[in-house]
C-alpha cells in the first residue's frame, strides 16, 4: 500500500511538473511575442520610411504591393483569430453556467483568450475550466475539462479552418495542411517554442505568397 500510495504521489508530481514547465514555456512565448508584437507596432512609421529608402523609386511600386497585401493578409488572420476565440469562450461560457460552475462568463472569456496560444492554449483553458470546477465536485471539474477540449477541438477540426480560409482567402484545406508543416518545420527548429511560433506564422505566410 506505501509503495503504491507512493508511486501515485511520484506520478502526481511529475504531472504538475509537466504542466507547470508547459505553461511557463506557453506564457514566455506568448510574453515574447506580445513585446516583438509592441515594438514593431511602434516603430512601424519609421520602418516604412527607411525600407522605401533603402528599395528605391524603382522598385517602389513593388513595395507598396506588397505591404498592402501584408497588411490585409494580417488584418484577416487577426480578425479569424479573434472570431475563433470569441466561438470558444462563448460556447464554454453557456456550458460552464449549465454546470453551475462560479463565474462561468468571466471563465468563458479567460478560456477564449488563451485560445492565441496555439496548442497549449486548448489545455490550459481546459485546466483553470477544471480547477474551478473542483469548488462545485470532483465530477463538475472532470466534465468542465472534458467540455473545453471537446469544444475546443470542434471548432479547431470543423469551424475554423473555414473561417480561417474566408478571412485570409486560402482553402480550408490548404489552412490544414498550412498549420500541420508550420508545426513540424518550427518543432525541427526550435523545439516546443518553435513549434508555437510555425504555427502562428504559417497560414499568413501560406496566405501572402497565394496572394502574391
Amino acid at each position: 500500500a506505501a509503495s503504491w500510495a507512493s508511486s501515485i504521489a511520484q506520478g502526481s508530481a511529475n504531472g504538475i511538473v509537466a504542466f507547470s514547465t508547459t505553461l511557463a514555456n506557453g506564457l514566455m512565448a506568448l510574453g515574447f511575442a506580445l513585446v516583438i508584437a509592441f515594438w514593431i507596432l511602434m516603430e512601424l512609421p519609421a520602418m516604412g520610411r527607411e525600407t522605401r529608402r533603402l528599395i528605391g523609386p524603382k522598385h517602389a511600386e513593388d513595395a507598396e504591393f506588397f505591404h498592402a497585401t501584408f497588411t490585409r493578409v494580417m488584418g484577416g488572420y487577426i480578425k479569424g483569430t479573434l472570431v475563433q476565440c470569441m466561438l470558444i469562450g462563448v460556447c464554454c461560457g453557456i456550458g460552464f453556467a449549465v454546470m453551475g460552475i462560479p463565474s462561468a462568463a468571466a471563465l468563458g472569456v479567460i478560456t477564449g483568450l488563451l485560445n492565441i496560444i496555439p496548442v497549449v492554449g486548448p489545455w490550459l483553458g481546459g485546466g483553470m475550466a477544471a480547477i474551478v470546477g473542483v469548488f462545485s465536485s470532483p465530477l463538475i471539474a472532470v466534465v468542465a475539462l472534458v467540455y473545453t477540449i471537446a469544444v475546443q477541438q470542434f471548432i479547431y477540426t470543423f469551424i475554423s479552418p473555414k473561417i480561417m480560409g474566408n478571412s485570409v482567402d486560402i482553402h480550408p484545406a490548404l489552412v490544414i495542411m498550412a498549420l500541420m508543416v508550420g508545426s513540424a518545420l518550427g518543432f525541427a527548429v526550435g523545439g516546443f517554442v518553435g513549434n508555437i511560433v510555425g504555427m502562428l506564422a504559417s497560414i499568413p505566410a501560406v496566405a501572402a505568397i497565394k496572394s502574391l
